[in-house]
């Protein structure tokens, strides 16, 4: 068993293990075969010649990398497959999650629940420097899963085993991010499940999404019979293949029709309720240029004049209630069960989907009405709320 000795009060790990045999880079350019004691060398040349190949992980022309989008498409398909989800291997692999979904309905959720089965609970977890240290087990968890038997100058450069986050400590999840991203690049960043959208649908009302991304729930809401019309700024398409670039940063196909279109066309639907799910992602503000302005999501009820919001994603536990923060700076915002939840961010008191301006407006003029507790990737605290304007 190594020995790890976990400093939190520097937030830095200490390692001694023993030397491991290293292999190197799986593939650095079209050139670099694999090592020839892993593969046959009829192997090698099936794998080469599918990782440049229209349904593998194509490689930039300008760069010796992989293509980001191109990888994910590929992982994403072996996922499906791997899982019972097989589709066409001749399809085109950004197609592949929405024939999935076609021929077997909500596979998302299938695979979120999956991954998550697969990955111990201290890889979940959210650590705290005085309150709060995993166990001599949980350390050893969090030592196998997050370096394994890797290459240890690499290791060096991605700073241990351990690191201080917007959510608190937490473990490496490199690893993880490998399964996770993938699948919301391909589906959605929140995950659905069948009382959420039985609680949509029981509301019998027509719905407008705003920021709809690839119209995932819109396609399981409208199977449900909900009339939803869903909008995105920039509606998903396939990568450029000359340089991986999509007209959308997170998302490149879509499950049902999105339309092209910004917060003004809500001033249209204030007879439909509103539908925001994960509604703000900083990064996307950064590369709009929009950091300093009113929210995305704050415009957007500012503009739509409706009566019942639907909103997907994490919300604050607001000041002077039971289960505030104490005073500890480093702590992580309060949890429960009971909605709200509160977000996992130690830095952002509005969490990572949905800004505070946004949830101090609706708290004042709106009422909660149904509240869905949702499936959950690590670090997030999604929820389902329903709101009626007062």
């Amino acid at each position: 068993m190594p020995c790890m000795e976990c400093s939190y009060a520097s937030l830095t790990t200490t390692i001694s293990a023993p030397e491991y045999k290293t292999v190197g880079p799986l593939y650095k350019s079209p050139n670099t075969r694999l090592a020839t004691d892993l593969f046959l060398s009829h192997a090698q040349d099936f794998l080469e010649s599918h990782l440049q190949s229209k349904n593998g992980a194509a490689l930039s022309k300008t760069e010796d990398a992989f293509i980001t989008e191109e990888t994910e498409a590929t992982r994403l398909c072996a996922m499906l497959a791997e899982s019972g989800f097989a589709v066409d291997e001749q399809v085109d692999k950004h197609d592949a999650p929405r024939l999935a979904f076609e021929k077997y309905g909500d596979v998302y959720s299938a695979l979120h629940g999956r991954v998550m089965d697969v990955t111990p609970n201290a890889m979940h977890e959210i650590w705290h420097p005085n309150t709060k240290k995993p166990s001599s087990h949980e350390c050893s968890t969090i030592y196998w899963c997050a370096r394994g038997t890797s290459d240890e100058k690499n290791d060096e450069k991605k700073g241990g085993l351990v690191s201080w986050t917007e959510e608190g400590v937490v473990a490496s999840k490199e690893k993880l991010a490998m399964l996770m991203h993938p699948t919301q690049h391909a589906f959605s960043f929140a995950v659905p499940c069948v009382a959420a959208l039985d609680c949509i649908a029981q509301l019998k009302m027509g719905l407008v999404e705003m920021g709809a991304g690839t119209g995932y729930w819109a396609a399981l809401l409208r199977e449900r019979g909900v009339d939803i019309v869903a909008y995105d700024r920039a509606p998903p398409t396939a990568p450029d293949p000359t340089n991986g670039k999509t007209q959308n940063l997170f998302f490149n196909a879509t499950f049902t029709d999105v339309l092209k279109g910004d917060e003004s066309e809500l001033a249209k639907h204030a007879d439909r309720a509103l539908f925001l799910c994960w509604p703000v992602a900083k990064v996307e503000t950064k590369e709009m240029g929009m950091e300093g302005a009113v929210p995305w999501d704050a415009r957007c009820l500012d503009t739509w004049q409706g009566d019942t919001l639907i909103h997907v994603g994490e919300w604050r536990v607001p000041p002077g209630e039971a289960n505030e923060r104490d005073d500890d700076p480093l702590a992580p915002p309060p949890t429960a069960d009971a909605f709200p939840r509160g977000t996992a961010q130690c830095d952002d008191p509005g969490g990572i989907t949905t800004s505070l301006e946004f949830q101090l407006a609706v708290e004042t003029q709106f009422d909660l009405k149904h509240h869905v507790k949702l499936p959950n990737w690590p670090n997030t605290r999604d929820d389902l709320t329903v709101w009626v304007r007062k």
